[in-house]
C-alpha cells in the first residue's frame, strides 16, 4: 500500500466520499479538505489531484471549488484529446447549485453553475461518447430527480442539464447496461421504485431470417411447439384440398352423365334390323273398307320432354345451349322462307245515316222548386283519448290529429 496524499485536513463530518478516475495509468482523485487560503476564511473545499500509481508522494494537486459536496469525474475521448468532466453539488438550501467544470488537464477553466435548490446527490453514469447525469432538486412539485448529458462534439463541450424524470421521490442511485439505464428512487413513504431509460444507440444489424422462421415467429410457444403447430395447419389444408379435389370431380362426373344422357331427337338414330319373311302361301281374304281414323298420341315426343325441361329449369347447360341452336334453326327456317302474304281487306259496308235524336222542349224555370241552403260538407270527430269535440272539414281523411292532446286516431 502506497501513501500518494500524507495529509488530508477536514473533519470526518465535513468530508464526503472520493471520486476516481483511472486513465492510461494515471489516477485522478477528487476529494475535499479544510481550506482558508484566498479569502482567509475556514471553509470545505474541493480539491483535485493525480499521479501515478506506483508513485508515493503525488506533486500535483490543486482546489478547484469550496463548499462541494458528492463530487463526480469523468473523461471523453474526441479527436486525441482527453476532456476531463467534474461536477458537483456546490452549498446549500436554497442557494445549492451544480458545478461543472471541463478541462483538457489544465483545471483553471470556468466553473458552470445550474441553479438546483435542495440538491444534496449528484450521480455520473459514464457511456462511450457522453456522461448522464442525474441530481435531486427541490421545487414546487416536491422533490424531483433531473437528468442530463455531458458531452463534447469535435472540439466543443456541452453540458445539458434540465429534465425532470421524476416526481415526489428521492434519488438512490442509477445503473446501465449495454444499451439501457435504470435509475433507483425512493418515496416518502419507503416505497422502493426503479425506473428505465432507453438509450437511442446503433443497433446491430439482425442476420436476415428464412422464411420458414418468419412463418413460424407469430406462433406461440417453443421452438418445438411451433413446428408442431405449422404441421397441424399444414395437414389441415391438405386434408381440405383433398376434399375439395374428389368434390370437383364428382360433380363433374356427374355433369358430363347428364350431358350424355340430355340429346336432341334429330341426334337419335334408330336402328331397324330389316328381317325378310318366310315364303308363306298366298292368302286372300276381303276386308271391309273404313275411313282410316286419325288416332292423336298422347305420349310426348323426346323433343316435347326435352323442351319441357329446359323450360323447368332442370337441364344442364350443354342441353340449353342445345335447345337454343335447335330454335335458332327453326326461326332461321321460316324466315328463309318467307312469311305468308295478309289477306286482302274486305270493303266495309256503307253506314246508314244516323238519325238526329228529336229535341228536348225547354224545361220552365218556374216549374222546378228552389232549393234550400245546403248543410257545410263537414263532420264531427271525437278523439277517444281526450273525448274532445271537433269538426273535420276533409271528409276524404282517414286519419286526423286532436289539437287539443296531439293524439292521432282513425275517423
Amino acid at each position: 500500500m502506497r501513501t500518494h496524499i500524507p495529509v488530508i485536513d477536514i473533519y470526518p463530518d465535513d468530508g464526503d466520499q472520493l471520486s476516481t478516475l483511472l486513465l492510461d495509468g494515471t489516477l485522478h482523485i477528487l476529494y475535499q479538505e479544510t481550506r482558508d487560503d484566498v479569502s482567509g476564511i475556514e471553509r470545505s473545499g474541493l480539491m483535485y489531484s493525480r499521479g501515478e500509481l506506483d508513485e508515493s508522494q503525488w506533486s500535483y494537486q490543486t482546489s478547484i471549488g469550496d463548499e462541494a459536496q458528492s463530487a463526480q469525474l469523468g473523461v471523453l475521448t474526441s479527436n486525441g484529446n482527453d476532456y476531463f468532466f467534474a461536477a458537483w453539488v456546490e452549498g446549500t438550501g436554497v442557494d445549492a447549485n451544480i458545478a461543472v467544470l471541463v478541462t483538457e488537464g489544465d483545471w483553471s477553466e470556468s466553473v458552470q453553475r445550474t441553479e438546483a435548490p435542495g440538491a444534496s446527490t449528484l450521480l455520473f453514469n459514464q457511456r462511450d461518447d457522453f456522461i448522464e447525469v442525474l441530481y435531486n432538486e427541490i421545487t414546487v412539485r416536491g422533490e424531483v430527480a433531473r437528468y442530463g448529458l455531458l458531452k463534447v462534439d469535435g472540439e466543443t463541450t456541452i453540458v445539458g442539464l434540465a429534465n425532470i424524470v421524476s416526481e415526489k421521490k428521492s434519488l438512490l442511485g442509477y445503473s446501465m447496461n449495454a444499451q439501457d439505464g435504470i435509475m433507483f428512487t425512493v418515496s416518502p413513504t419507503g416505497r422502493f421504485s426503479m425506473q428505465k431509460f432507453l438509450m437511442d444507440s446503433a443497433q446491430e444489424k439482425p442476420e436476415p431470417k428464412s422464411f420458414l422462421d418468419q412463418f413460424l415467429e407469430p406462433l406461440p410457444g417453443s421452438d418445438e411447439m411451433k413446428a408442431r403447430i405449422f404441421l397441424g395447419i399444414v395437414s389441415v389444408l391438405f386434408i381440405i384440398f383433398v376434399l375439395v379435389v374428389v368434390s370437383l370431380r364428382s360433380s363433374r362426373k356427374r355433369e358430363e352423365s347428364l350431358e350424355s344422357s340430355g340429346f336432341e331427337e334429330d341426334e337419335v338414330a334408330i336402328l331397324i334390323q330389316v328381317q325378310e319373311d318366310e315364303v308363306e302361301e298366298e292368302l286372300v281374304a276381303t276386308v271391309p273398307i273404313s275411313v282410316p281414323v286419325e288416332l292423336e298420341n298422347e305420349e310426348p315426343t323426346l323433343a316435347e320432354e326435352l323442351e319441357a325441361k329446359t323450360s323447368a329449369g332442370e337441364g344442364n347447360a350443354r342441353l340449353n345451349r342445345r335447345m337454343k341452336r335447335k330454335q335458332e334453326r327453326e326461326i332461321a327456317e321460316i324466315v328463309s322462307k318467307g312469311l305468308p302474304p295478309l289477306p286482302a281487306l274486305a270493303p266495309l259496308p256503307d253506314l246508314p245515316e244516323a238519325e238526329l235524336a228529336p229535341t228536348l222542349p225547354d224545361p220552365n224555370p218556374g216549374a222546378l222548386p228552389p232549393l234550400g241552403e245546403l248543410p257545410p260538407l263537414r263532420r264531427q270527430a271525437t278523439c277517444p283519448s281526450c273525448q274532445a269535440n271537433f269538426p273535420v272539414t276533409d271528409l276524404m281523411r282517414a286519419q286526423v290529429t286532436c289539437p287539443i292532446c296531439s293524439e292521432r286516431f282513425s275517423l
